[in-house]
């Protein structure tokens, strides 16, 4: 079994090279590599609580003297050292790397909402464009209403304005709501 292991890990550019290697900018692509990463990073199998009773202080000063050292100069310290300095390093990076997986996604999703409401906005000015002459069809709509805001549409609205501009502007709300995206809950 953890010959295994140790062949996955050696079958792609080694672990400790993935794990020293930063983080790409805001893209799918940039996801998916760091969940590869991640998954080699976890390929080790180092158990969650391996350095619980540990101070996050010491772990993190483990973790900075791996980072900075080079991997022929780590493989001169003595067997245990190396594998704690390995090991804090792995284990910090881990948290860190899903944090940075998270924060992609965030940024991903935040990228996709921002480009579905720049199309949606495109959509609404297309369709608002396409009616010709609508202010005056609306001043029109709008004097009507306020000479008579007691009337019923069929007798103010409708005789304001010809049927055909009725249904421009009927086409161009249609268009205008097919556009607007639905509302979810935040999350």
């Amino acid at each position: 079994m953890l010959n295994d292991r140790v062949r996955r890990c050696h079958a792609g550019p080694p672990v400790l090279g993935k794990i020293k290697e930063a983080s790409g900018n805001i893209s799918l692509e940039t996801m998916l590599t760091e969940i590869d990463r991640l998954l080699a990073g976890r390929v080790i199998g180092l158990p969650a609580d391996l350095f619980a009773d540990v101070a996050p202080k010491v772990v993190a000063g483990w973790r900075a003297r791996a980072a900075v050292e080079s991997p022929s100069h780590l493989r001169t310290h003595p067997l245990p050292l190396r594998v704690t300095l390995l090991a804090a390093l792995l284990h910090e990076w881990e948290r860190e790397s899903t944090d940075t997986l998270a924060e992609l996604l965030i940024s991903t999703v935040h990228r996709i909402g921002a480009r579905a409401e720049n199309k949606v906005t495109e959509q609404l000015v297309n369709a608002f464009e396409k009616v010709s002459g609508k202010e005056n069809i609306l001043f029109k709509l709008a004097e009507a209403s306020i000479g008579e805001p007691e009337g019923t549409v069929r007798k103010v609205v409708y005789p304001a304005v010809s049927g055909r501009e009725r249904t421009s502007v009927s086409g161009a709300s249609t268009a205008t709501k097919a556009a607007r995206p639905s509302r979810s809950p935040n999350i």
